[in-house]
């Protein structure tokens, strides 16, 4: 627009209209530069590398990473409540605690002092692989905004699978029956995955279970079948980890998760104990067998008598039938 106007001031006829032109360019000079705020941004490094506004060569960046954006700025005026906020625009799930930005605390800066911030930008694995502006953003509480914006393009590594999710089914299993598992992959790297292998495992009562996923192409998810662990009858009750192990490009590359889930009293069987002894039972020994009572001297010295008399008696008898 100033240029337009001064262009029209070398075309009007009169000096008069000339010289009113020019006095209103004038005008819209010194109101856009009062309006300004007067902080320069000198530098701006991603990762210790310099980069340059709106440059033709765009800087080429992993997508997960976490960017460090080191900005350097010169105030040109003493100013209160200078904030400097960096960002990247164009993410789906772009709001809350998700938006890609970050902001420093508020400066005051002092004239032809240079100062410089370090920021910090989380790339989410979710962001598409593409080109995007980083923004950088000087304001205060009232006056017009510096902003610059640097080239980006946000890549993906090679080899990157997440786990996207782990289904236990049930939650609360019963000792004694079985603990389903189902686990879902989702592949953020460049390239095709083939043959992956997935375990679950129950470290604590030694039960694991084995899967394998033919291939999950780029920016697709894919799930394994349902894997089925026996959890024996005699678990004590309690929460228990299981533990996710994803093995992939050729078993080069792996990755674990954990799960929780309880275990509720089961049927293991139990031994009878008295309340309140917590001490196994004892043996008893087998009850004494009554004793006979022990005979008299007496009664054996007229057992043998009786016994002498029959034994005469006998003599007697025997003499008689030889005379």
């Amino acid at each position: 627009m100033l240029a337009k106007l001064f262009k029209l001031s070398q075309l009007t006829g009169s000096n008069m209209q000339r010289v009113f032109v020019l006095g209103l360019l004038a005008v819209l000079l010194f109101a856009s530069s009062a309006f300004a705020l007067p902080v320069q941004i000198q530098k701006v490094e991603i990762n210790e590398i310099e980069v340059f506004q709106n440059a033709a060569n765009i800087l080429d960046l992993e997508k997960g990473q976490t960017l460090s954006i080191r900005v350097s700025t010169l105030a040109q005026e003493n100013l209160d409540n200078v904030e400097i906020l960096a960002f990247i625009s164009g993410y789906e799930h772009n709001r809350g605690t998700e938006r890609v930005s970050d902001s420093v605390e508020v400066l005051q800066t002092q004239i032809n002092v240079t100062y410089v911030r370090t920021l910090h930008l989380q790339l989410p694995l979710e962001l598409q692989q593409d080109d995007y502006k980083l923004r950088i953003v000087i304001s205060d509480r009232f006056g017009a905004t510096t902003e610059a914006t640097y080239n980006l393009h946000l890549n993906s590594e090679r080899h990157a699978l997440l786990i996207k999710d782990v289904q236990v089914t049930p939650n609360i299993v019963r000792a004694g029956s079985a603990v389903l598992a189902k686990v879902r992959v989702d592949n953020k790297g460049q390239i095709t995955e083939k043959d992956i292998r997935v375990q679950v495992s129950i470290p604590a009562i030694n039960a694991a279970a084995v899967s394998y996923i033919d291939e999950v192409r780029a920016e697709r998810e894919e799930e394994t079948e349902e894997m089925l662990l026996l959890v024996p009858s005699c678990t004590a009750p309690g929460v228990y980890d299981m533990i996710i192990n994803v093995q992939y490009s050729d078993g080069r590359k792996q990755l674990s998760a954990t799960k929780s889930f309880s275990v509720t009293d089961g049927s293991c069987p139990k031994s009878v104990v008295p309340a309140g002894n917590t001490s196994p039972p004892q043996q008893q020994s087998p009850a004494p067998q009554p004793q006979q009572p022990e005979r008299s001297v007496l009664e054996i010295i007229l057992l043998t008598l009786v016994g002498l008399l029959a034994l005469l008696g006998v003599v007697i008898a025997v003499s008689k039938f030889h005379s």
